[in-house]
Parts: structure tokens; sequence; C-alpha cells
């Protein structure tokens, strides 16, 4: 008598288990949702000049404005303009803070309107709105920075607020980009310069320029248009 036919296997069915008149449907598995970006905006490309002397932050800082925007003077000049003695390598006292403001627009021959203020943690939106339309600022003090830019953290929880912060570049230190936290900075300790090109520049002694080795940042009308 032949051998019964083998049986061919089963195929392997996962158990499910019963409904349940009634029941919910299962909830659908969702992904956690991505954590919250860095909010973060910098001036690219911006020139950086150091300080020639140790105490000429200042000129320093409007020697770097003034070439981003195509005004190139050396050093020793813009400091002479401020009144600091070369040789007796002089710093600009804070009671003279405003004279920032008037070097910047004459040597500027005038293309740049400069709007002076007192940093306050609340200036933040108005640094962030300059950036924002690609505009360098000043930041005076016991030391002068120039703000290319700010960055802003989320908060930790939902009864945090953002944390805000300033990018600079720091002339005491070689292409030292330095970031500080807006609420470090003491209320009323600093003088902030905002520099905005108003009209196209025409210089009118070309003689004293073409001296730095900074970086070339955007033609002036790029800037002004910004």
């Amino acid at each position: 008598m032949g051998s019964a036919p083998e049986a061919s296997p089963a195929a392997t069915v996962a158990p499910q288990a019963p409904a349940i008149a009634g029941a919910p449907p299962a909830a659908a598995t969702t992904s956690a949702a991505p954590a919250p970006k860095c909010l973060e905006k910098i001036i690219k490309p911006f020139p950086y000049d150091a300080e020639e002397i140790q105490v000429w932050c200042v000129p320093a800082c409007i020697q770097m404005v003034l070439a981003y925007y195509h005004y190139r003077y050396d050093q020793t000049f813009v400091a002479e303009d401020l009144g600091l003695g070369v040789e007796r390598q002089e710093e600009l006292d804070f009671t003279r803070v405003f004279d920032v403001l008037r070097a910047i627009e004459r040597l500027s021959t005038n293309a740049l309107d400069v709007e002076m203020g007192i940093f306050y943690p609340s200036t933040w939106e108005g640094v962030k709105q300059e950036i924002d339309n690609q505009r360098p600022a000043v930041l005076v003090g016991a030391h002068a920075r120039v703000i290319i830019g700010y960055s802003q953290t989320p908060p930790a929880s939902a009864d945090d607020y953002p944390t805000n912060y300033l990018i600079t570049f720091d002339p005491d230190v070689p292409r030292a980009r330095e970031v500080i936290e807006v609420n470090s900075l003491g209320a009323g300790s600093y003088a902030i310069f905002y520099a905005r090109l108003h009209m196209v520049p025409v210089p009118s002694h070309p003689e004293k320029r073409a001296v730095s080795s900074a970086e070339t940042g955007p033609s002036a009308a790029a800037a002004g248009s910004a």
C-alpha cells in the first residue's frame, strides 16, 4: 500500500485579539515633536580689523563699519580724526562717546546717517531689525565692539523666556567672534550706534583710503537697498 502524500505546511498566522464591542480604536503612534531651533542671523561677509594699539578699540570698530560700506581708512587716520594722540596712545573717554557718531558721518562724507542710543535689554528688538536689514551697529562702553549678528535660544519651558545674544567682532582679539548674552550687559552702561546708508557715497578725499586689508563687504548700493 502506497504512503499517504505529505501535507504542505500551513502558513503561520499571528493570533489576533478578539474585538471588544464598544471599545475605542487604538491610538495612532506619533513621533515626538522636533525640538525648537536656535534663531541666528549674521552679516556675511564682514570686514575685520584688530586694534593696532591696545586702547584703540573705538577707532578699530569705526574702521570696520566704514570698511563694510567701502570706506577704507587707515586706523591711525581714524584715531586722529577722533582727536586721539597717536604717540600718547590715548583711548576715547566715555564722556566723548558722541564723537563716534560725528566720526562715522564725517568720514563717510555724510553718506551714513548715524543714530545713537543707550543700550538696554529691550534694545534687542532694534538690534535685531538692524541686522535683519544687513546693517551693523557699534557698541561702546568700557570696551567697544561691532555687532554683526544675533542669536536666540528657545525657552526651556512654557514659563520661561527666550535667551537673546549679540554676536560681535571684538577688535581686541584677532578674528574673535564674541557671543554676549544681552542680559549680561549692564543696563545703561553702553552706548549703541546704528549706521544707515541714506545716499550714494562719494569719497571726498580718496588719498586717505585704501590702507585697510579688511575683507570686502557688500556694495554700498546693495547695503542701502537691504
